[in-house]
């Protein structure tokens, strides 16, 4: 038996009966002695996406809106290129693959993009006599979005504070971090 070519309907949809929609199209060519985790490498570097990140569901129909054939594991790949190197027409059959960002990666990078980002701020709007506006605004949109700053961030915060001497504004950036739950006279 031969590599089997099979085309692939990704970021599409199933309508409510049972077609896949609004989906795009690449061609992969799936050898011989395939196993599942091959295929979902084949599928994922086709189409350029880290497969750590995503979660992958691969299904196909073998009548146009029958039901789903779920492709789980090496056996379900296997029924699948029997099912293909009986068929001719290589447009029959087409996988239909829907991929989701896995959440909890995506929280956690995002997170981490945003202490970064929020870390790289604060440490240079600290070297800026009176931005302590934008740094105050900075550390209330970190709060927003429930990332709790480090010992690095309250320090470069302080340091801006104390750099712009202001007692008023000391007292109101005290608050906001012993409100976050930092327990700053154990690092100060």
């Amino acid at each position: 038996m031969d590599d089997i070519n099979v085309l692939v309907y990704y970021d599409g949809r199933w309508d409510e009966y049972c077609y896949y929609k609004d989906y795009f199209v690449v061609g992969i060519v799936i050898p011989i002695d395939c196993r599942y985790v091959v295929l979902v490498d084949l599928i994922m570097n086709e189409l350029k996406r880290d497969r750590a990140h995503y979660d992958v569901t691969i299904q196909y129909q073998v009548v146009a809106n029958g039901p789903l054939i779920r492709i789980s594991g090496d056996s379900s790949v296997s029924f699948y290129k029997g099912i293909k190197k009986n068929e001719s027409d290589s447009t029959k059959f087409p996988l239909c693959v829907d991929i989701n960002l896995i959440p909890c990666v995506y929280d956690n990078r995002m997170a981490l993009d945003n202490v970064m980002t929020a870390r790289d701020t604060l440490e240079s709007t600290s070297n800026m006599r009176g931005n302590v506006s934008d740094v105050l605004k900075l550390l209330h949109r970190m709060k927003n979005e429930n990332l709790v700053p480090d010992q690095q961030t309250f320090g470069s915060l302080l340091y801006a504070v104390a750099s712009d001497g202001s007692v008023e504004v000391g007292r109101i950036v005290h608050g906001h971090i012993v409100t976050s739950g930092f327990q700053l006279d154990r690092h100060v």
